[in-house]
C-alpha cells in the first residue's frame, strides 16, 4: 500500500514537472511583443491601413459593375445579410464604416470569371456597407447605405 502511493505520488511529480515547461513556453510565446499578426487587416480599425495592406494600394475608383445587395433598413443590427456580385475581380474586401473594426470579409484567389459573395454583417451604426475589388491591378468600389432602427444610436 505504501509503495503504491509512493508510486503515484512521484508519477504526479514527474508528469507535472515534465510538462509544465512545456506549458509554459508556449504560452511565454502567445504573449511576446515581437510577435507579428499574420493578417493585421482584421484588427485594423481604419479603412485605408485595411486596403493596403489586403490590396497593396488606397487608390480606388468607383466601379458600377459591382451590385451590393442590401436591406435599405434593418431591424435589427446583429444581422445584415448582403449579397455581392463583382464580375473579374480577384479580390474582394468588404467593409462596414463606421464600425470600430470595419473589415467585414476578405476573399483571396477567385477563380471564377463573376464573383458572387453572400454573408451577413454585425454593424456597430447605420452607415455604409463598401466593396473594394481588384481588377487587373486597379481597385474599384462601390457603396451602400444601410440604415439601422430598432436601437438606439450613439450621436456622441
Amino acid at each position: 500500500m505504501y509503495s503504491k502511493r509512493r508510486f503515484l505520488k512521484h508519477l504526479g511529480c514527474w508528469f507535472t514537472f515534465s510538462l509544465f515547461p512545456a506549458c509554459l513556453h508556449r504560452f511565454a510565446y502567445a504573449a511576446d511583443s515581437n510577435h507579428v499578426d499574420p493578417r493585421p487587416e482584421f484588427a485594423a480599425d481604419q479603412i485605408a491601413t485595411v486596403l493596403e495592406s489586403a490590396l497593396g494600394s488606397t487608390d480606388t475608383a468607383d466601379d458600377a459593375t459591382i451590385r451590393i445587395e442590401v436591406p435599405l433598413v434593418s431591424g435589427s443590427k446583429e444581422v445584415v445579410p448582403f449579397r455581392i456580385t463583382a464580375p473579374g475581380a480577384e479580390k474582394i474586401v468588404v467593409v462596414a464604416h463606421p464600425n470600430s473594426h470595419p473589415l467585414l470579409m476578405l476573399v483571396d484567389n477567385i477563380d471564377e470569371p463573376v464573383a458572387v459573395v453572400t454573408g451577413r454583417a454585425r454593424l456597430d451604426h447605420s452607415g455604409d456597407i463598401t466593396c473594394y475589388a481588384l481588377k487587373n491591378g486597379q481597385i474599384g468600389r462601390a457603396t451602400r447605405r444601410i440604415e439601422l432602427s430598432g436601437h438606439w444610436e450613439s450621436f456622441s
